[in-house]
């Protein structure tokens, strides 16, 4: 929790707090708030939309990709926090290892900056354009989370709402398999080993390292699934 001092002091005045996570309850304890003005509540999703009786099957045809690939999804965008630079970094080590997997990067704008111009460009060297599908905001988000194996969220931090990542509750009420970073209140989310993997942020090996796993290990991936 990062605000100037007369926010800080302003804190104090106020009756009640309702904090997303544990991660942001402590932050709040962190600068002198009493515990038992603050209540947590993570923040809730639309089962209705967001379930494993979703198809994903349109979205792999109109991608062309077949079934016996196995897709990872990343939902967000180019700002460092998000950690899409480590997971491009990962690709051509993923690639030396496995063949049938295609990525799908879904970003809130994909206006060609000079950032990502600089990722497709990183792609591009490394002659994996074949494996990568970018995508803008949609309204079938589900169905796009649907149409995928895996859920990466390679978060190096985060702030605000992101402390609790709404897109991976909601790819894990859709019966994804999800890999995430040891970052706010992610480890809140998801239990290491159990119902997904979490690994230390900023490591584009150990990213590899696990992605290459769950490709190749497809019993464990379903293990990993709870719902």
């Amino acid at each position: 929790l990062n605000a100037d001092p007369f926010i800080l002091k302003s804190l104090f005045h106020v009756d009640s707090f309702i904090a997303i996570s544990q991660n942001v309850k402590l932050s709040l304890e962190s600068k002198g708030v009493p515990p038992y003005k603050i209540k947590v509540i993570p923040p809730s999703i639309d089962l209705s939309k967001f379930n494993p009786f979703i198809s994903g099957d349109k979205i792999r045809e109109q991608l062309k990709i077949k079934k016996d690939v196995t897709v990872i999804l990343f939902v967000g965008n180019l700002s460092k926090s998000k950690g899409i630079d480590v997971l491009i970094d990962s690709m051509p080590i993923i690639d030396d290892h496995v063949e049938n997997f295609h990525f799908i990067i879904m970003l809130n704008d994909l206006k060609f900056t000079n950032s990502f111009l600089q990722q497709l460009k990183k792609i591009k060297r490394h002659g994996l354009l074949k494996r990568v599908t970018f995508l803008g905001i949609s309204e079938k988000i589900n169905q796009i989370i649907a149409s995928c194996d895996i859920f990466v969220t390679p978060f190096l931090s985060t702030v605000g709402p992101a402390d609790y990542p709404l897109s991976l509750l909601e790819a894990m009420a859709m019966a994804k398999t999800v890999v995430a970073t040891y970052v706010g209140g992610i480890p809140e989310i998801i239990e290491d080993g159990v119902t997904g993997m979490l690994i230390q942020p900023g490591d584009p090996y150990e990213l590899a390292e696990i992605l290459i796993y769950l490709i190749e290990h497809e019993e464990i991936r379903l293990s990993l699934i709870h719902i």
